[in-house]
């Protein structure tokens, strides 16, 4: 494996930087040419940061590179399978945003769970705290992901009775 330097000529070991692919991705795709429905190929960006599109580098660049749109021009780059990568429109990033939720709401339960096996008593102090924040965050997202799967009923207004106006008031005054 060849020596990474930084500029300075001391040794790099966080990696091989991705600015550069991200400065030429970004040259060959700019902010404003990100249209609701642009498909990007795979193989163009492959072309572009010269790295195959099954490399972990390819992966690396292309995440780094969709995070810094999504933050500096509100821009969600998906993907579409097999072909490349999407500019989504609103109800794309809506599926998006539901998938992350889902995901995060079994990462919720799974914490949850393995919290299960603590014995509290065993913990010091402050491990005590942490465990009881842990364990009342946990169960309030949860509470909140039960809640939002069942929509709430509200009366219809035919059921109605004068009984049930606004101050006690009857209707029929």
């Amino acid at each position: 494996m060849s020596e990474v330097l930084n500029r300075d000529g001391s040794r790099y070991f966080g990696g091989v930087p991705t600015d550069i692919d991200i400065r030429r991705l970004r040259d060959a795709f700019p902010d404003s040419d990100l249209t609701v429905g642009r498909l990007i190929p795979y193989e163009r960006v492959a072309e572009i940061i010269g790295h195959a599109v099954a490399s972990n580098r390819f992966k690396t660049v292309t995440a780094r590179w969709r995070r810094l749109i999504e933050k500096d021009a509100a821009v969600i780059i998906g993907t579409e399978a097999g072909k490349g990568f999407k500019v989504l429109d609103n109800r794309e990033m809506l599926d998006v945003a539901c998938g992350k939720q889902r995901s995060a709401v079994k990462s919720v339960k799974r914490s949850f769970h393995v919290a299960g096996y603590v014995e509290r008593k065993s913990l010091p102090e402050e491990d005590q705290r942490r465990y009881d924040i842990l364990a009342a965050r946990g169960a309030s997202m949860m509470l909140a992901a039960r809640l939002r799967g069942k929509p709430t009923e509200f009366p219809k207004l035919s059921d109605a009775q004068p009984s049930d106006s606004v101050a006690g008031k009857s209707q029929t005054s």
